[in-house]
């Protein structure tokens, strides 16, 4: 799923472009400082991403991907009630939001899936093979590969343990 989307945005290099992939679903990118976490609501049918901007580019990269991974999957779907809110609580000046949701629509079980699935889309986007495997040969250290990726190194390192590449210490 995740080449198709970067084929469809027509990334060519490292790193991929998570604004270009967010516009092929248009949702509203809200960047907020609290909670100290991101996360997606629908709302009138429209998708809100709010990211949380922690100051790390990397984690937040992978925040943002993550997000992502929740529309591209159709997360919510699976939900009995969509998450609820109020537009202007995005804006309000204590950065409180009123968030209504039927938490028993999944198990704990079940939201554990949906965010390793969302975790899985969030690597392979930000990570993507077809990219990747011409790049080991040519930077093959991890700083380099991290840098020219912008993903943490332990993030690479474990991509790489899985693909059977490289033994990465991390």
């Amino acid at each position: 799923m995740t080449s198709k989307l970067i084929q469809s945005a027509r990334i060519l290099h490292p790193p991929v472009n998570l604004q270009k992939i967010a516009e092929l679903y248009a949702p509203s990118i809200v960047y907020h400082d609290s909670p100290e976490f991101s996360y997606t609501i629908k709302y009138k049918g429209r998708f809100f991403i709010c990211l949380h901007k922690s100051g790390n580019l990397l984690r937040d990269r992978w925040s943002f991907a993550h997000e992502l991974g929740h529309i591209a999957l159709n997360h919510f779907s699976y939900l009995e009630s969509q998450v609820m809110f109020s537009l202007s609580d995005i804006c309000a000046q204590d950065n409180a939001l009123t968030v209504q949701s039927d938490s028993t629509s999944l198990s704990d079980e079940q939201r554990y899936i949906l965010e390793r699935e969302a975790d899985l889309f969030a690597e392979e986007l930000l990570l993507p093979r077809t990219l990747l495997q011409p790049c080991l040969y040519k930077h093959p250290s991890l700083d380099q590969l991290s840098n020219m990726f912008q993903v943490s190194k332990e993030a690479l390192a474990i991509l790489l343990n899985k693909i059977n590449s490289y033994e990465w210490e991390h």
